[in-house]
């Protein structure tokens, strides 16, 4: 046997290990945006800790570097916080997804307002004096339909599916199968998905080692035993090998796959169908939706009825009204609103999703209320105005990222009376609110909690024009 070959002299050498931190405890100065504790050690070094709550004086496990920032698990906790609850989650030490999960309901909601408060105030100009609505939410527990879960092997070797675990980047994961959280449906699903692609000898996902494993998986469940599934991989997977022995006991359960380039990351634009349907059909506040891949269906659908009672009640439409909605989805919002006699017109950019608002309408018998169509919002805008119409009201839904100038400049020119700003991250809508200009002011804060013990809130913004409004307008 011959020594293993010294490394290249231009082989990157392994990060050094982070010096350990001086004895403890250190006080938890402050909670982050994602609901992590801060530590600043006596040399200045500021370090993440999961779990913990402000003023508590924790003992901290080893240091990990991950991306820049320091993290470490507090092994001990003096002085703990009196909102401290039980988890009831027997990986909430660990897991990314929830991180207040062990504070209180109302301490939850302090810590979420106010930083949601800030975040508008400090990007979009929102004033303190906005009235704010903390609005009815999910449950702690069984609210999550919809998973996005990596492949890992625990420690004997059992593929699950789940999270990476924190802080450590090389521990295995949190299942989510195990997780409270999900649905019944969806802890069912993807346990039953989990144990068939172990029984295939599917390979996690590894850039270096396996390019061509399983990246991830997107799950859905429908509550009555169907769901969707997509899996995406890094190279072309056995198609034959994944239809015969996957999900093959439940017929109800669509099974898909994507094969995505190692660079680029899984955002389910062309998912090709191996088995099974490619949507679902569920109950969104007690009418029947169906949404067909690449669409999905909402993540927390129990919270549906609370935001379209909140969207017909704050945009106050009247009869025959025109309503913009932008980011439409499948239309459970185009139809509360077209109910009250509106007249809307749903953009969305994705096709499958107008063809699924567009069949929702029809089952609903709403077609002659309802107009849908693809498109990019700035461009969708612009195509309205170019064909002489203005909107009365107009709701944006975002996503991660603002709409910018441009999109709220086309919103401007079609002269509506009320704006309504809707999104999961607090700081686009507030840089949307601030990309509306002087013209128009902050009239009304939502806060809906869809995520609980997580540290975001959907966040809603009313803007009203600074200057009186133009006459309502019909559409026809």
């Amino acid at each position: 046997m011959t020594d293993a070959a010294p490394p290249p002299p231009d082989a990157p050498l392994p990060p050094e290990p982070p010096p350990p931190a001086p004895p403890g405890p250190h006080a938890v100065v402050v909670l982050d945006r994602g609901g992590h504790g801060l530590v600043v050690l006596p040399d200045q070094r500021r370090v993440r800790v999961p779990g913990v709550d402000v003023g508590e004086q924790v003992h901290l496990g080893p240091l990990v570097a991950i991306r820049g920032r320091l993290w470490a698990r507090a092994h001990a906790v003096e002085r703990p916080s009196p909102h401290r609850v039980d988890p009831a989650c027997d990986q909430a030490a660990a897991c990314p997804g929830c991180p207040l999960r062990h504070l209180s309901p109302a301490r939850q909601a302090d810590l979420r307002v106010d930083s949601h408060r800030r975040t508008l105030a400090r990007l979009g100009g929102v004033p303190d004096g906005v009235p704010c609505d903390l609005l009815p939410g999910a449950p702690r527990d069984g609210y999550r339909a919809r998973a996005v879960a990596r492949p890992f092997r625990d420690g004997s070797g059992v593929l699950r599916l789940g999270l990476r675990e924190l802080p450590a980047h090389d521990a295995p994961g949190i299942d989510l199968a195990r997780c409270p959280a999900q649905t019944p449906g969806a802890r069912a699903l993807l346990a039953a998905l989990a144990h068939d692609l172990h029984a295939l000898g599917v390979d996690p996902f590894d850039p270096d080692h396996a390019p061509h494993g399983l990246r991830h998986a997107v799950v859905q469940a429908d509550g009555t035993g169907g769901g969707l599934v997509v899996l995406g991989f890094g190279a072309p997977p056995d198609r034959a090998a994944l239809t015969a022995q996957v999900l093959a006991a439940h017929p109800a359960v669509g099974l898909h796959v994507e094969v995505i380039a190692p660079h680029k990351h899984g955002v389910l634009v062309r998912p090709e169908p191996l088995r099974g349907p490619d949507h679902l059909t569920q109950a969104l506040d007690g009418e029947p939706f169906r949404g067909t891949l690449p669409a999905w269906l909402p993540q927390t659908p129990i919270t549906v009825g609370p935001l379209r009672t909140v969207v017909v009640d704050w945009l106050a439409p009247l009869p025959g009204e025109h309503v913009v909605e932008v980011g439409c989805g499948v239309g459970p919002l185009s139809l509360a609103l077209a109910r009250v006699g509106a007249q809307v017109t749903g953009i969305d950019l994705i096709r499958a999703a107008i063809d699924d608002a567009q069949h929702n309408a029809a089952q609903a018998g709403l077609t002659d209320h309802t107009h849908f169509r693809v498109g990019r919002a700035e461009k969708a805008l612009r195509r309205l105005l170019a064909d002489g119409q203005r909107a009365d009201l107009v709701v944006l839904h975002g996503m991660r990222k603002p709409y910018g100038p441009g999109v709220l400049s086309g919103v401007r020119a079609l002269t509506p009376r009320r704006v309504l700003l809707i999104g999961p991250s607090a700081a686009a809508v507030a840089r949307d609110v601030a990309a509306a200009g002087p013209g128009w002011r902050a009239a009304r804060i939502g806060l809906l909690d869809q995520l609980p013990g997580t540290a975001w809130l959907l966040t809603l913004v009313l803007l009203v024009p600074v200057d009186p409004p133009p006459a309502p307008s019909t559409h026809a």
